[in-house]
């Protein structure tokens, strides 16, 4: 008895987290043959850092347009204004089963707007946290659909540092909506030998809620906000080259419905709610792309770029800095790091 006690010790020591699990499932080699949930027992944990730098913004027709001051002669005025939008989203997923797959999304936002007047604004804070499931329940191939459920907090900052002036007298911008979010989508994935085609459609609802930059001139506090909801739907394509490296393309739409704000009518369940001036409602399109490097099946690497080709009218939100509500078009860049065990 004794004698079997060294290995029990010298086996025990050798376990923990990082070491492989004998209940573990297999991870592919290559990245088209993934199933849309990660393996069972599998954890990973990734760090994304994205930049977005742009001068435009798109007008109630939802043209860009270069922000300044236009003379009655067409004229630009008023200096060049940059707007920079840079964010760092902590990744982590677990595969719980083979069927479910568990994850979480905590980002840091830099909002930055400089001039050439020297004028710069910058605030660095926590955005809105996100977490959900997605839940796949068959693994056979060639086709496999799956169901994702997740929930976004208003954990952001949503509270502006002065409210008074407007736009003009911005003095920080805010990083968070203030408004929860509920998402249920279903995407599908194709496996066709070297290539994986993906799909989905979803929607998002944002209940009314009372946010710190909505401001009730005749009432106690701060006052209601509706956000239009968003339907969503995304094409995309992968290709291995190799069992190391894969490329893929997408694009994606989302249509969002009028926004309106308010303030509480009379009674509890009532709210008096008006259509928002300037509601950035209308159809998003986003085209992009990027490529995968994985050395092996604990890291991998990766690199994207996204551009808004279409869009309504983002100046509503601008002045705060709200980019989930008026996001402003320009070209992001986007690199992943991930490791796994």
């Amino acid at each position: 008895m004794f004698s079997a006690l060294p290995l029990l010790i010298a086996t025990a020591a050798h376990a923990g987290p990082f070491s492989p699990k004998s209940m573990q499932g297999d991870w592919p080699d290559r990245q088209v043959d993934r199933e849309q949930v990660l393996p069972k027992g599998w954890v990973q944990v990734g760090l994304t850092a994205s930049h977005k730098s742009t001068m435009f913004y798109r007008d109630a027709d939802g043209l860009r347009q270069q922000w300044g001051y236009y003379n009655g002669d067409g004229t630009l005025e008023g200096g060049t204004a940059w707007w920079t939008y840079q964010q760092a989203v902590l990744e982590v997923d677990q595969g719980f089963s083979r069927f479910v797959t568990l994850y979480a999304r905590a980002p840091i936002v830099r909002a930055n707007l400089q001039n050439q007047l020297d004028a710069n604004i910058t605030t660095i804070a926590r955005g809105d946290i996100r977490g959900g499931l997605l839940i796949q329940p068959w693994l056979a191939r060639p086709a496999t659909v799956a169901l994702r459920l997740e929930l976004k907090g208003p954990s952001g900052l949503e509270w502006p540092s002065n409210t008074v002036g407007g736009a003009a007298h911005t003095e920080g911008f805010l990083t968070g909506t203030g408004v929860t979010n509920i998402t249920a989508r279903l995407e599908g994935r194709a496996h066709l030998g070297i290539a994986a085609i993906d799909a989905s459609a979803g929607y998002t609802l944002k209940p009314p809620a009372v946010v710190g930059y909505i401001v009730q001139t005749d009432g106690f506090g701060n006052g209601w906000l509706n956000p239009g909801d968003d339907i969503y739907g995304r094409l995309g394509a992968t290709v291995n080259l190799g069992t190391k490296l894969a490329l893929d393309g997408w694009g994606s739409a989302s249509y969002r419905t009028a926004y309106y704000s308010g303030v509480s009518g009379e009674g509890v369940a009532r709210l008096d709610l008006y259509w928002m001036e300037g509601s950035p409602e209308g159809l998003f399109v986003d085209v992009g792309g990027g490529a995968s490097f994985a050395p092996n099946e604990h890291t991998e690497l990766r690199a994207d770029a996204a551009w808004q080709a279409m869009g309504a009218d983002t100046q509503l939100f601008a002045g705060l800095g709200l980019e989930e509500f008026s996001p402003q078009p320009g070209l992001t860049l986007s690199g992943t790091a991930r490791v796994r065990w």
